[in-house]
């Protein structure tokens, strides 16, 4: 039986990818927990109400990309005009 070697490249996508993971993990949290120490209760809750609606228009938004990228690669693969996809 055979092992399949792997290249360089996917052990280093597969680096990158935790370090994005993170990255955005630290961007969408560490506000929050400066906010915790630093502010009143209270403003503290409206900075968390805040936050809150900014994340879901940030996961809103990364969602309107996944769902729209096949549908135009679809439309490039089969040499038609992708433009119809985005006004229909």
């Amino acid at each position: 039986m055979w092992r399949r070697k792997y290249s360089l490249l996917s052990e280093t996508v597969f680096w990158d990818i935790h370090y994005y993971c993170l990255a955005i993990t630290a961007f969408l949290t560490f506000d929050m927990l400066l906010v915790k120490i630093f502010l009143s209760p209270t403003a503290a809750g409206e900075y968390a109400l805040l936050s809150l609606v900014g994340k879901m228009i940030y996961f809103v938004g990364a969602l309107f990309s996944q769902f729209i990228t096949p549908m135009v690669s679809k439309e490039e693969g089969a040499g038609r005009d992708s433009e119809p996809v985005f006004y229909n």
